[in-house]
This record gives C-alpha cells, sequence and structure tokens, in this order.
C-alpha cells in the first residue's frame, strides 16, 4: 500500500503542476512539452538557472527535497503586466472566495486566488514601489516582496522547481533563487534578502468591506485562461477528495508530522533566537487579543478583521508576521517550532 500511495504522490508533480502550463500561455504561442524532472545535483541546478558554473546554494537542497521540473519561465509565466478593476465591478469574485491582500499607504489592492493559481507571482507597483505578489497552490502559501536587487527594480518569477513542495521563486535580473520568505536560496546573490511586505490572506467579503476602494486583479490578463472555471486547491480527485481537503502530499518533503491533517491551515511564526511557533487557524482565531509566552519575550497576537496575522513584542514593539499556509510546508522547514492547538 505505501508504495502505491509513493508512486500516486511521485505522479502528482507532473500532473499537478502540469495543468498549470499550457493554459497558462499567452494566446499564440505554442506548448511547451512538459519534460521529465531533473535529479538535483549542484552542476543540475546551475545548468537548470542557466549559472556560470556552480553557484552557493543553501545547504538545506538535497535530492530527497527539490525537484527540478521545468526551465524557468516556461510552465508557469509570471503576470507583469496585470490588469486591474475596482472593488465596485469585481462582481466575478465570490464574497468566500480567499484573495491576497496588501494596502500600503492608502494604496489597497486585492488578487485572487483563482488567478494566483496559475501564475504564482505578480510584478507590479504598490504605492510606487515595486513589488512582487507571490502565491504557492501546493502550500497554500503567499507573500509580498519588495522586487529591487542592487538598487534596481527586477521581476519575480517561477524558477521551476520546488523546495519542500514549495514554489522556488527566482529574479531574471541576476537568476538568484529567493524563498517567498524572501530569503535567497541559492545564486549570484545568496545570503542577501528580499524585503517582505505585510500580507493577508483572506475572503473578498472581509477585505472589500474593509478596503472599498481597493484595486482587483481583474480575470482578463491577456491569457486564454478561463479564471472564472479554476479553483486548484478545490479540484481534482484525489481518492474522491479534492487537494484541499486530501492528505496527498508529494515526497519531496523532508519530513512529514501526523499530529495534524497535512492541509490544516496555520499561522506560523520565526522568532529569531528565542525560536518558532505555529498555531492551527482555530487556535490563532482563539489567541488573538491576548498575550503568550514564548523564549524570554511576551507576544501580543494579532488578527485583523480585514486578515492581517502577526504577532507583536511590547517591550520592542517589534512586530513578527505570519506565515499562513498548509502545516505540511510549514513542518518541513520548522520542524522544531511549538504547535499550539
Amino acid at each position: 500500500m505505501q508504495a502505491l500511495v509513493r508512486l500516486a504522490l511521485a505522479g502528482l508533480a507532473a500532473a499537478a503542476l502540469g495543468a498549470f502550463g499550457a493554459s497558462a500561455q499567452s494566446e499564440g504561442e505554442g506548448s511547451p512539452e512538459f519534460p521529465q524532472a531533473t535529479p538535483f545535483t549542484p552542476e543540475n541546478l546551475a545548468a537548470h538557472m542557466g549559472w556560470d558554473g556552480v553557484q552557493p546554494f543553501d545547504d538545506a537542497f538535497a535530492p530527497k527535497n527539490m525537484l527540478l521540473l521545468f526551465p524557468p519561465d516556461s510552465f508557469i509565466l509570471s503576470i507583469d503586466e496585470p490588469h486591474y478593476v475596482p472593488a465596485a465591478e469585481a462582481g466575478f469574485l465570490d464574497p468566500g472566495e480567499l484573495v491576497l491582500a496588501i494596502a500600503v499607504g492608502g494604496d489597497a489592492r486585492a488578487y485572487p486566488i483563482r488567478v494566483m493559481d496559475w501564475h504564482e507571482s505578480v510584478n507590479t507597483e504598490i504605492a510606487g514601489a515595486p513589488v512582487a505578489i507571490t502565491y504557492c497552490p501546493l502550500c497554500r502559501s503567499g507573500s509580498a516582496l519588495r522586487r529591487v536587487v542592487d538598487g534596481e527594480p527586477v521581476e519575480i518569477s517561477v524558477s521551476g522547481m520546488l523546495h519542500n513542495s514549495q514554489v522556488v521563486l527566482f529574479d531574471r535580473a541576476t537568476l538568484t533563487l529567493w524563498e517567498q520568505t524572501g530569503r535567497s536560496l541559492g545564486g549570484p546573490r545568496f545570503g542577501e534578502r528580499l524585503a517582505a511586505v505585510p500580507m493577508a490572506i483572506t475572503t473578498w467579503e472581509d477585505w472589500s468591506r474593509d478596503h472599498p476602494e481597493s484595486l482587483v486583479l481583474s480575470f482578463d490578463q491577456d491569457t486564454d485562461v478561463d479564471y472564472a472555471n479554476q479553483d486548484w486547491n478545490r479540484r481534482g480527485n484525489f481518492g474522491g477528495e479534492s487537494y484541499a481537503e486530501s492528505e496527498m502530499v508529494m515526497p519531496i518533503v523532508d519530513g512529514v508530522d501526523d499530529r495534524l491533517h497535512p492541509k490544516t491551515i496555520v499561522y506560523g511564526f520565526d522568532f529569531g533566537e528565542d525560536g518558532e511557533l505555529v498555531f492551527t487557524a482555530d487556535a490563532f482565531r482563539r489567541d488573538a487579543g491576548g498575550e503568550v509566552a514564548f523564549g524570554d519575550a511576551r507576544y501580543a497576537i494579532t488578527l485583523t478583521d480585514d486578515g492581517y496575522a502577526f504577532a507583536e513584542n511590547p517591550a520592542t514593539g517589534e512586530r513578527t508576521d505570519a506565515q499562513n499556509m498548509y502545516w505540511f510546508g510549514w513542518y518541513a522547514r520548522h520542524p522544531d517550532a511549538e504547535l499550539v492547538e
């Protein structure tokens, strides 16, 4: 039985991600043949990214947790000239559907998951600053990153690789690999970090109520994708269940912890020297508005009405934003985090 499950999981990499590819091409463009995954080695990584020889990379990279699926900018294409509509014209969104949401300096934006599923990165400007909005459908994780390297704006796109089942991003200017948190994972700028901007994963109803002036990434993005009929996490048939409901996890993770269903939504915090703390969504909603003692500090836990989740150290004023994602994705990177249920 275990062998059959492993076989099914291995096939999920090509089957699931392959579904993104051809339809995400712009009209009139051909659809490249989906290749076989390439085994991870330093040399293969360099060839995959077009680096001039082997570059330094994260020491967590290993054959068991890395998958080199397809060339950068081939099957999953970032949106580089996004089209928006005012919130009042966003009747194509259901009240309860999820959006990635961000507000900076009075400039509020919402990015429907149904669009992000297909592109995973949107290069835009928010409040006049270059920002990349990123999303990983497999882990249900999102981020907003200041897309500036060496003082210049860069475009962030999809590298065609997975690390611990999470998307690996890259910038087109330096070919450096980036994690959704903004940490560099390998390449010419290894060791550097892109600044993260607070972002929420919330419902359209909650976001539009608090931000009626918000712009919304529209379903018209100069592609032939029918975004209205897409919801990657809710489609598919994995033993009669959707991806979000199933226990299916691709076998490229450092470990799986069965204390929770792998697709349980969690809010995770990396407090640096104080350690790492992760809440189930129910526990986070329960504890929001109070304080938790952790490490050598106390943290005020906040979940705003429009979906922002963060912890603040009252003694220092330092704010740590939550990583809101599936349990298996968090655990693969943070196996020592303390779990709050």
